[in-house]
């Protein structure tokens, strides 16, 4: 049930009338009837509802400001937050996911805190739907986003609490048919074009051309480049696996140049200012946003669709799907296979049966 079949259409019922037309003192009434001006949830879907049909309502601003005031009180935290953080460090998982799994965490708790009074620790299987539910309808986040709170709780119930907690019924929020932007290979190479320091157009080749994720252009170390192969090796991709992927001849001279005077072991791309400290992925992030600027191409692109292009093209050319898995570093192959999507029908090959 979402939040306007539970608290709207009830309302709409209550007055027989249209809502642009329900004073402040109306909906005081009701809300002090219906013991709603301590809920969040019908706080927030009350004014969601009065903005979109373009009515505010001072009351309900009132309201949702006194639960901003309740919501800077103290929640508790997760009851073993310490060995969560510390079981996901000694399992090795990386950084980033140590973050966003801490951060998810803490919103369900906070959620649920704010709901029925309790912390995560002791949620049932109802109570979580609850929140996925509202997480979907209501803040609607995206369903990777979804998939990493499912993770982070049923990774505190299994690894630190040691209890089971059956999270199936949240597979049904739906997935959002998310489909990547796709940079064609002349406007990859107008933005590649726009970039004249060697260091920043290598980096920024290396994630088209070996279909690098940031992370792993900036995780890059000297000896991780085959130039005689024109193969490089990525170390502990997502995933934690290793994998070889390969990367164009045309960048063969220019990395050569670049390695030169560099220890085997040091860092491909570092810091101007700590020749041993690699690159942030915010540096990286930063040049290609720069030169997709210049370039004056209109789409929306990151440094990830340089990957998405990377599998798309290759798929164009006909490349063999499971090599392209490979090659990217995907566990599952129908995670590949959404490039099939947008990958162009008449570079596939595809003719109509007419």
């Amino acid at each position: 049930m979402t939040a306007y079949d539970r608290y709207i259409k009830p309302f709409i019922s209550y007055f027989q009338n249209d809502p642009k037309y329900i004073s402040n003192s109306q909906i005081a009434f009701y809300f002090k009837k219906h013991n709603l001006i301590r809920t969040p949830e019908a706080v927030s879907a009350f004014v969601e509802y009065y903005k979109k049909i373009g009515a505010r309502r001072y009351v309900l601003e009132k309201y949702r400001k006194s639960m901003g005031r309740n919501e800077n009180t103290s929640v508790p935290p997760p009851e073993k937050m310490t060995a969560f953080l510390e079981s996901l460090k000694v399992k090795r998982y990386s950084p980033k996911t140590v973050k966003a799994y801490t951060s998810a965490l803490k919103s369900v708790n906070t959620w649920v805190y704010k709901h029925f009074n309790i912390t995560v620790d002791k949620i049932t299987p109802e109570i979580a739907i609850r929140y996925f539910l509202y997480a979907t309808e209501e803040k609607q986040l995206s369903y990777s986003t979804m998939r990493t709170h499912r993770f982070a709780v049923e990774y505190y119930f299994h690894n630190t609490l040691k209890k089971h907690i059956d999270l199936s019924l949240a597979n049904n929020t739906r997935r959002s048919h998310y489909l990547p932007t796709i940079l064609s290979r002349e406007e990859i190479l107008r933005i590649i074009r726009k970039i004249n320091n060697l260091k920043h157009r290598l980096m920024i080749s290396l994630l088209y051309s070996s279909g690098l994720r940031v992370s792993e252009v900036v995780n890059l170390k000297v000896s991780d480049i085959s130039i005689d192969n024109g193969t490089l090796l990525v170390k502990q991709g997502k995933g934690k696996k290793d994998r070889i992927t390969i990367f164009s001849e045309s960048l063969k001279e220019g990395l050569q140049e670049f390695m030169e005077g560099k220890e085997a072991s040091d860092y491909l791309f570092t810091s101007n200012s700590d020749k041993r400290k690699k690159l942030s992925v915010r540096t990286v992030q930063k040049v290609f946003e720069r030169a997709l600027s210049a370039s004056g191409i209109q789409k929306k692109a990151s440094c990830h669709d340089l990957r998405h292009s990377f599998a798309t093209h290759l798929l164009e050319s006909g490349t063999d799907i499971r090599y392209i898995q490979q090659l990217l570093g995907h566990k599952n192959l129908s995670t590949t296979t959404i490039y099939t999507k947008v990958a162009d029908p008449v570079l596939k090959g595809i003719k109509s049966p007419l």
